[in-house]
């Protein structure tokens, strides 16, 4: 409803002569509603990206896997998972647990009765939680601890990355993987701890091989912009073409090494 105030009226010699109402407008509502819905957009659609991502380099990585038990040695999801963890924030965790869901669908569900696929919806299920905590965990105790999203600034930073998000976040993420599999009978329990080993070695090196470059670039990337996020619009400065430049060439080189036996000495 509209707001009424008074103003009086004086004549030239100073002497009051009436006092009239003055109806003012009423405020129009702020953005915060629409500002809020964006943010909310925008959220959603970095969290389906990184689902996407997660779920694309899972099938790349899964071709490479050498283990009867689709156990890959490299899993380089989890370095775009954590990257985006850190860089991004904690509030990204529905992309990795749906990367990582979508991702391991189709290597460990079994078809059947109807209890048999719920039983393999919900070993799948495990699997993304253990790998959507393992992530948060190690993101934010490396944040909480260094106080940074960039672990490359300070020494100091350096060695808590490596302890929390690359050594003891996929810990999480391996002790569910395993167990769920185990209690399915898809891998012996005999095999625990081999499967265990390989299964937080690949999420290891896939932090490795990732993770610095991608906190890296976000870090240049938000110095050229100030205050924004690093990871808005990242395709319009020359720092994100050259991002994609140097992933085309790495999808090449892996192509010609992997797929037509090209020697990797020559390609180089």
């Amino acid at each position: 409803s509209s707001r009424r105030r008074h103003t009086r009226l004086r004549t030239v010699t100073g002497v009051q002569t009436c006092a009239l109402p003055i109806l003012t407008a009423p405020r129009m509502a702020q953005g915060p509603l629409n500002l809020r819905g964006e943010h909310s957009r925008t959220r959603l659609l970095a969290s389906l990206t990184l689902a996407l991502v997660y779920y694309a380099t899972a099938e790349l990585s899964r071709r490479f896997a050498v283990t009867p038990q689709n156990v890959t040695p490299i899993w380089p999801p989890d370095g775009f998972a954590m990257a985006g963890a850190i860089l991004g924030g904690l509030w990204l965790w529905p992309g990795v647990f749906l990367g990582s869901f979508l991702a391991n669908i189709g290597a460990f569900a079994q078809t059947g009765s109807v209890l048999l696929n719920l039983l393999s919806i919900l070993k799948v299920g495990v699997i993304a939680l253990g790998t959507t905590l393992g992530t948060v965990l190690g993101a934010w105790s490396f944040r909480y601890s260094s106080g940074s999203r960039y672990p490359f600034q300070t020494v100091r930073a350096t060695y808590l990355f490596l302890l929390f998000a690359t050594l003891a976040g996929p810990i999480v993420n391996a002790t569910f993987g395993v167990t769920a599999l185990a209690i399915a009978d898809h891998v012996p329990w005999s095999d625990f701890a081999t499967v265990w080993l390989t299964w937080w070695i690949s999420n290891v090196a896939g932090i490795l091989m990732l993770t610095p470059s991608l906190l890296t670039w976000g870090s240049i990337a938000r110095r050229s912009r100030g205050s924004q996020p690093p990871f808005r619009n990242p395709f319009l400065n020359n720092n994100g073409w050259e991002l994609a430049l140097v992933i085309v060439i790495a999808l090449i080189i892996t192509v010609l090494s992997f797929w037509f036996s090209a020697p990797l000495r020559y390609i180089l």
